[in-house]
């Protein structure tokens, strides 16, 4: 998505669309973040909110549990 773009929300059916024909959909390129951040482990992009959940998860194998 880009800014602009219209968007769908249905509660109902929970259901979330773009609402772009498929050719600019498909013309569009992949974003990617700003290159600082992505030698940063990505910080700002959300993925210090969740760090102390990935620090502290257990393996599959092990159920994946953080509430030990």
């Amino acid at each position: 998505m880009q800014d602009g773009d219209i968007i769908r929300l249905d509660a109902i059916t929970g259901t979330l669309e773009v609402l772009l024909p498929a050719d600019e959909w498909q013309g569009r390129a992949n974003a990617t973040p700003p290159e600082p951040e992505l030698k940063s482990n990505g910080h700002g992009w959300g993925r210090e909110l969740f760090a102390g959940f990935r620090r502290n998860a257990l393996s599959a194998e092990e159920g994946a549990c953080t509430w030990l």
